[in-house]
């Protein structure tokens, strides 16, 4: 076998090798993300009980919009080891004076969701950081 004949077949081999690794990479790739995929059941899901206060005390408390009673309160957070297993919108609104307050914790699907804390606290006194002037008016 000559020179050339000998490069040629080292060129095809590769080339041939470069045309099969990406196709059984993606395989593997996909299998492992399928793999890695956390599954959870639902009884690996558990109840967490978070303190929800306020200052002034008597806050109305709402979770997801729905009204859940007057802080001091506890409230119950779905979660896995730790981390929220759906989304919270935690929301405080004053009684005389003060200004309504949000908290979000949320649920991701492939990365680490947001912690369940232990405690919530919504200072009602504290003020926006800037006067926020809107004008809805349409542009002549």
């Amino acid at each position: 076998m000559n020179k050339v004949s000998s490069k040629f077949h080292v060129v095809a081999f590769l080339l041939a090798l470069a045309m099969v690794i990406p196709l059984s990479g993606c395989n593997t790739l996909a299998s492992a993300i399928a793999r890695s995929r956390v599954t959870t059941s639902q009884s690996d899901v558990r109840d967490h009980h978070v303190q929800v206060i306020s200052d002034p005390p008597g806050a109305r408390i709402e979770v997801n919009n729905d009204y859940v009673g007057e802080a001091p309160l506890t409230i119950k957070m779905r979660g896995l080891n730790g981390r929220v297993a759906e989304a919270y919108i935690v929301r405080a609104l004053p009684v005389e004076y003060g200004w309504v307050q949000t908290k979000l914790f949320q649920h991701w699907e492939y990365i680490e969701s947001d912690s369940i804390p232990k405690r919530i606290f919504f200072d009602m006194l504290l003020k926006p950081r800037a006067d926020i002037e809107v004008d809805i008016r349409q542009p002549r």
